[in-house]
């Protein structure tokens, strides 16, 4: 869930506070594709809201992919309602060229040869 309207993003703090609260919480796994309920919107930045509104639009939009300072990120719209996107998600963390050539010449990936 993605707020509709850009937001302060929460503290690494706020974040862990929230965690540490639920991990009390006694949860039950649902099957895939069932709908979460309870859990949070997701607040978003000016920009990116920006983006998502011209890029979400009906049930099964994809987004571009999305460029963060420590990700990538593309998105598809489940539902929209005024206040958030449903969305399903993808989010790439972002690797320093030294750890990608490190892992390529090691041989894990079949990408590069030396």
């Amino acid at each position: 869930r993605i707020a509709r309207r850009a937001g302060a993003a929460p503290t690494t703090e706020e974040l862990l506070a929230e965690a540490k609260s639920r991990a009390a919480e006694s949860r039950t796994l649902a099957p895939p594709g069932t709908p979460r309920s309870g859990e949070g919107t997701v607040p978003v930045v000016p920009e990116m809201a920006k983006v998502l509104e011209e890029e979400l639009r009906r049930p099964g939009d994809v987004t571009t992919i999305l460029e963060e300072r420590d990700r990538f990120s593309v998105f598809r719209l489940v539902r929209s309602t005024p206040f958030e996107w449903v969305v399903d998600g993808v989010v790439i963390p972002k690797r320093s060229f030294d750890s990608w050539l490190a892992t390529e010449l090691d041989g894990k990936s079949p990408g590069v040869r030396r």
